[in-house]
């Protein structure tokens, strides 16, 4: 809570509409009816548990331009995120990684706004929010995100932001039983680099993952299951 309630304080701006924080247990409901509005997938009960209960970052947008007591605030905006290390992630190789630190990523999960307020700098406000939490983990090289390849309302916002398309991803997405094409966006940080495919490093660092994974049986970098953004 104490953790919650600091991260509030830091996230507040003095705007007289909008208020940023982070995604409390009470948001659940609107939380879901936001998604459900903003993407064309269903996500998982256990994904919203694990934002509420801040098991991923986020911030939320509310919208308070009722008059107090004539209708409640309106959750009409939310950004998720998650750290994992470099290692780990399946495009490890759009990072160049060191020798000794255990470099880490973030991965955006989610950016939505609620369609009636889209024009107030709002989903540019989160994805800062993002970049500004990114930076201040000194191990984070990278920010990075999946989007579809059509839509270029959100490739124009990251790019905005600094963000650069990375590469195209055949068939990301399955959506309405259509495989859909996405776009692997990326914004380095705190020293991260983009990776040249072969290097020394690269290549000692794979023969001792590839030796690692026999010997446990483990495959890390076995692909998870996609989200929309």
């Amino acid at each position: 809570v104490l953790g919650a309630m600091t991260e509030a304080a830091e996230l507040a701006l003095g705007w007289k509409r909008f208020d940023f924080s982070p995604l409390v247990p009470e948001d659940m409901d609107a939380l879901r009816r936001l998604h459900e509005a903003c993407f064309p997938v269903r996500y998982e009960q256990a994904f919203f548990d694990d934002l509420v209960h801040h098991r991923y970052w986020s911030v939320c947008v509310v919208d308070r331009s009722e008059a107090p007591g004539v209708a409640p605030a309106r959750l009409v905006g939310v950004i998720s995120a998650r750290f994992e290390l470099l290692e780990n992630c399946e495009h490890r190789d759009m990072v160049k990684e060191s020798w000794c630190a255990r470099d880490e990523v973030m991965y955006i999960l989610t950016v939505g706004v609620d369609e009636s307020v889209r024009g107030h700098g709002l989903g540019s406000t989160l994805v800062e929010y993002a970049v500004a939490k990114a930076e201040r983990n000194r191990a984070c090289r990278a920010v990075y995100l999946h989007t579809l390849t059509s839509n270029t309302t959100a490739v124009r916002l990251y790019q905005r932001n600094r963000f650069v398309v990375k590469s195209s991803l055949e068939k990301c997405y399955t959506i309405d039983n259509e495989q859909i094409d996405a776009l692997l966006v990326v914004l380095y940080v705190n020293g991260g680099r983009p990776a040249r495919r072969w290097t020394l490093t690269n290549v000692l660092k794979e023969c001792c993952r590839s030796v690692s994974r026999m010997l446990s049986g483990d495959d890390a970098r076995t692909p998870r299951p996609r989200r929309y953004e």
